[in-house]
């Protein structure tokens, strides 16, 4: 942040899947995350795939101070790039660098539809599961960070990318809360942790976290990143069974069971009450409003459903002799 050091690498080995043009190559493109300026990009040809393949290893360990062999046990190094978890597979975008984009995935926001006459789902889940595999609400919670999915630095980041990004987040929610801290010590470390944030987490824009304001932006960012993700990877390959109906895939590949609860009887209506008897009178400036204004308040209970996980009984078992 202090430098204004805000670059990517890019390298990646092409094969030709014509056989009569088997020369493979080796492509590079560099430049500031996003492709904001400056930067450029190169093409090489080689004879044989060993030869691509060890100009490939020599560039990754000369950008990375890693060798390519121990990726896997990959050891961050000053000044060098980190390496990202990123998930291929997905539409590429040939007009900006060959991005990856998950909203380019007409797919899996296309099929997740209520109403689909093929579902067995009762229509109360049907709703919430179409709400979980809506990426087009997460796509304009993400705009209104003014960030555009269409350009996302480096692509579709895992989700063991997103967790390590978050995890710096919560290093830094304790540095800002820390009022003990001398005032420069702590100002350095915030620093130190938002560029390893934009590290793990590449933003175009990237700017120093030190207000719980700025802060709650990019754990938000990161959890509607997450929910693209995860519903992508769970959306992967649907609709390949023309007798299921998509929404009714989804929501087996969730592994868990919703189950609507009855309006009329005891557990909807203490819920309800709940909801009713809400007191907001503990917030200065904010009155109580009575229990029969809260529907018109906007506040009010739709549905409530009885959640069960895959073997979460199973699991919890032991817990109940102790």
């Amino acid at each position: 942040i202090s430098t204004g050091t805000n670059s990517e690498y890019k390298l990646q080995i092409l094969v030709s899947d014509n056989k009569n043009n088997d020369k493979p190559r080796l492509w590079r493109v560099w430049g500031r995350v996003g492709g904001t300026g400056g930067g450029g990009s190169k093409l090489d040809t080689f004879d044989s795939i060993q030869e691509c393949k060890h100009e490939f290893c020599k560039l990754f360990l000369k950008y990375s101070g890693n060798q390519w062999n121990n990726r896997k046990t990959f050891v961050k190094k000053g000044g060098k790039f980190l390496q990202m978890d990123v998930v291929y597979g997905q539409t590429m975008n040939d007009d900006n660098n060959s991005r990856q984009t998950i909203s380019n995935n007409k797919k899996a926001a296309a099929v997740v539809v209520v109403g689909d006459s093929r579902s067995k789902l009762d229509m109360r889940v049907q709703h919430v599961i179409a709400a979980f595999f809506d990426n087009k609400a997460a796509a304009k919670q993400l705009e209104s960070l003014k960030i555009d999915v269409t350009k996302l630095p480096l692509g579709n980041m895992t989700h063991r990318q997103l967790r390590s990004a978050y995890q710096v987040l919560t290093e830094i929610e304790a540095l800002i809360k820390d009022t003990s801290m001398d005032a420069t010590i702590k100002l350095g470390s915030l620093q130190q942790l938002s560029n390893q944030f934009y590290t793990k987490c590449p933003s175009t824009d990237p700017k120093l976290i030190s207000t719980m304001e700025l802060l709650k932006q990019q754990v938000l960012l990161v959890d509607e990143l997450i929910q693209l993700q995860t519903s992508d990877s769970v959306m992967n390959g649907s609709g390949n069974q023309k007798s299921i109906a998509p929404i009714d895939e989804a929501y087996a590949k969730l592994k868990t069971e919703l189950e609507p609860l009855d309006p009329t009887k005891e557990p909807f209506q203490m819920l309800k009450k709940y909801v009713e008897n809400g007191r907001t009178a503990a917030v200065p400036g904010v009155q109580r409003w009575a229990s029969n204004d809260w529907g018109r308040r906007g506040l009010r209970l739709l549905d409530a459903f009885e959640v069960t996980r895959e073997d979460e009984t199973k699991r919890f078992e032991p817990l109940k002799q102790s």
